[in-house]
């Protein structure tokens, strides 16, 4: 006769942790979760979305005399004459024009600026002041204050960006290869010099920069056939590149 021994598999009732190392987790922890909650250990049903909160309690709603919405963003701006902060959302809708919407006004003002695609868009705190990028693929760089939005000059032609280290990281049209970097604490200023920004660039056969991700302390680069982890602390003459992918299928 078979002998059988019943074992129950974790529900990962702890939660998550990252101060222990995986191989020595017990099997009630996960070491990484994306897009769940472990309160309690149990799945539900759902889609796992709900309507968005902001400072103010407020609900974002536009009106349907708006154009269609085919982009949003989040600028979480602190307001010095209010002492608290101010969320904002701004929209990219189907006339290729930005709104923002703030939640102190009955309906959203439009910024008079136009991008022919969804921009890529972030948020950089400069010079101890919250403001939003806003970079089309040929329309250049914008910064938005809260109140004006303003061409940058000289800026790159950003098909993609992200925050890393108080620098700017960008790909740019054209350019499949290059990664470019501002000056750290300016994300203005791209010239090349080992005091302010410079560029990598990935001549290898991992190919085209897609996509840039700042996380856990490293600048991780996906590209059409691989991804490459940049260490890019404060110093370029320390910068580093490591290869952790790449893909055979091409």
């Amino acid at each position: 006769m078979l002998k059988t021994k019943r074992q129950v598999l974790s529900d990962f009732r702890g939660g998550m942790t990252g101060e222990v190392s995986d191989k020595l987790l017990p099997l009630s922890y996960a070491s990484v979760s994306y897009n769940f909650d472990c309160s309690d250990g149990t799945l539900k049903d759902g889609t796992g979305l709900k309507i968005a909160k902001f400072t103010d309690n407020a609900v974002c709603s536009f009106p349907s005399s708006l154009f269609a919405v085919t982009g949003l963003y989040f600028f979480k701006k602190f307001d010095a004459t209010l002492g608290k902060y101010k969320d904002e959302i701004l929209a990219y809708c189907s006339d290729k024009k930005i709104y923002s919407y703030s939640l102190n006004n009955s309906s959203p003002v439009c910024l008079n600026v136009s991008f022919s695609e969804k921009p890529c868009g972030i948020k950089y705190k400069y010079d101890d002041k919250d403001v939003f990028l806003l970079s089309g693929k040929t329309e250049g760089l914008y910064v938005y204050d809260g109140t004006t939005i303003k061409k940058i000059d000289d800026a790159p032609n950003i098909k993609d960006m992200c925050i890393h280290n108080e620098r700017l990281f960008v790909t740019t049209q054209g350019e499949g290869t290059k990664l470019l970097f501002s000056e750290d604490f300016n994300p203005f200023n791209f010239s090349y010099s080992l005091t302010e920004g410079g560029y990598i660039d990935f001549q290898d056969y991992r190919g085209a920069l897609q996509k840039i991700v700042s996380s856990m302390g490293y600048l991780y680069v996906f590209r059409s056939f691989g991804i490459s982890r940049l260490s890019a602390f404060y110093d370029q003459k320390q910068f580093s590149v490591d290869h952790l992918f790449s893909s055979t299928g091409k």
